[in-house]
């Protein structure tokens, strides 16, 4: 009964890091849409966005496909990030579509 009491603690643990982590991933996402969408003048890091999309997108992909990312400095471009964080993860989902059963889809900046 001790053992099994550890494991499922340990399961609930780790189950409660994988919330955690999704909910990180959510606001990160959404974001930009509550602080710049109301603005043009905002200056938004497009890392920060295609990292939220790639994490939320990660989280459903079937066995054997893959999304990864090399991000390299950007600088801040003045638009509305909340948006664009859609093109990206209707981007990226249509290139998930794409690659079928198997295969990569490589995001690069």
């Amino acid at each position: 009964m001790r053992t099994d009491f550890a494991a499922a603690l340990a399961t609930m643990q780790e189950a409660a890091q994988r919330m955690r982590q999704v909910h990180q991933d959510l606001r990160a996402f959404t974001r930009g849409a509550r602080e710049t969408d109301l603005s043009l003048d905002a200056a938004v890091d497009l890392n920060a966005g295609l990292s939220a999309t790639v994490a939320l997108l990660q989280r459903g992909l079937p066995k054997g496909v893959a999304i990864k990312a090399a991000l390299a400095p950007l600088p801040p471009v003045r638009c509305r990030a909340g948006q664009l964080n859609q093109v990206f993860h209707n981007l990226l989902g249509n290139a998930l579509d794409a690659v079928g059963g198997a295969g990569t889809v490589q995001v690069e900046s």
